[in-house]
């Protein structure tokens, strides 16, 4: 077929000048193949669909208005330039582009992008991703990696701090319905943050736990009197740290040569009185709330605070979270990811479920999104051992 149409085109070309021919040849590899080298390197959702479009499209394009050009119709051209690049490579572009969006995205794919691109720069073959049920042993992180690993940062609600510790106080204040009280707030909360950040307004984070501790305890039955919500929301701001928690920052404090920091929905004031509370402000060299970016996770914005106050590039950093949610938003947004699995292996009983076993099913099984952990750990002990 090919000899075919090459045949075609030299009948077509006899008596051409060879610098227009040798013009046509330059055209055609920049409106046909540029498009898809270009797109292939430097766009995760560039797919075979826009191969297609792209060589298709500037192919047709560079051809057809050379056809119609003075190089083979002289005066009786119906186009102006004997050069058609210049219209010929942006419609290839767009052939390219179109023809991705139209093939659909492909979770799988994109999320190999980075690792490809990464092997192909530098020649190293980074960690594999794993996921769902196939979690891996903890591994280290690539050693021949261009950029060494410099700063951990973690998230501080459910990963450093326990938000499961209100609900002693919670019980306390409300007999018979602590339970109920703390995970309807818990998941009310996390809501509204959510909600809020699509809304496109902002209201801190000690406003949306207010506000979803109200509405817990009205679904509770309870009407939320200072009385009750005071001593709750002031327990927020003394919330207990899981007991790894500063072995674990005290080890990688003495490793040396890593910036330790938090990255929280917490808003300022918040995560000021809980680490000083806490203690865990020894082992920190910075506190870094989302209010800067005025929206909550998994926002790419907020995660992008972490350049802007640290300095730190996203291959620079390891994120750590046990929220499926950061997880995948830290993925996404380019960071290596490491999962604390909290509770490992949660797997639903036979009989009724609980409040806290409903919790616990949430957070204890990876999100199915697609953005999966570069590493699983069960404590924030465990930590030490992927670097």
């Amino acid at each position: 077929m090919v000899g075919i149409v090459a045949t075609l085109l030299g009948i077509l070309a006899e008596g051409v000048n060879v610098a227009v021919l040798v013009i046509l040849a330059i055209c055609i590899a920049a409106s046909a193949n540029f498009p898809v080298l270009a797109l292939s390197l430097f766009w995760r959702r560039f797919n075979t669909g826009g191969v297609i479009g792209g060589m298709t499209l500037g192919l047709v394009s560079s051809v057809g208005l050379a056809l119609i050009g003075p190089a083979y119709l002289g005066a009786n051209a119906l186009w102006p330039l004997v050069n058609p690049t210049v219209v010929a490579l942006p419609l290839g572009i767009l052939g390219a582009v179109v023809g991705s969006l139209l093939a659909g995205r492909d979770a799988e794919h994109e999320k190999r992008f980075g690792e490809v691109t990464f092997r192909i720069q530098t020649g190293i073959r980074s960690s594999q991703s794993q996921s769902g049920s196939q979690q891996p042993a903890h591994h280290r992180i690539d050693e021949g990696s261009v950029m060494a690993i410099k700063g951990l940062i973690f998230d501080a609600y459910g990963t450093l701090y326990d938000v499961q510790s209100v609900q002693a106080k919670t019980e306390e204040l409300c007999p018979g319905k602590g339970d109920l009280i703390t995970q309807v707030w818990r998941l009310k909360q996390l809501e509204y943050t959510w909600l809020q950040t699509a809304l496109t307004g902002f209201r801190d984070f000690a406003f949306m736990t207010e506000a979803s501790l109200s509405f817990a305890l009205r679904a509770a039955g309870i009407e939320p009197k200072d009385a009750i919500t005071k001593p709750l929301l002031g327990k927020y701001l003394d919330l207990d740290p899981y007991p790894e928690a500063k072995e674990a920052l005290g080890a990688l404090r003495r490793r040396g040569g890593l910036t330790l920091a938090i990255l929280s929905n917490g808003s300022t004031a918040m995560l000021t009185a809980l680490v000083k509370n806490s203690g865990l402000d020894a082992f920190l060299d910075a506190t870094i709330s989302v209010d800067a970016a005025r929206k909550f996770k998994p926002h790419p914005e907020c995660y992008a605070l972490v350049e802007e106050r640290l300095g730190l590039k996203k291959d620079e950093v390891l994120f750590v979270s046990s929220n499926g949610f950061d997880v995948a938003g830290a993925k996404h947004f380019g960071f290596k990811v490491a999962w604390i699995r909290r509770s490992a292996g949660a797997a639903a009983p036979n009989g009724p479920i609980g409040l806290a076993q409903m919790y616990r099913l949430l957070r204890g099984n990876a999100e199915a999104l697609g953005y999966a952990q570069d590493h699983t750990v069960s404590a924030l002990t465990d930590l030490i051992g992927l670097l």
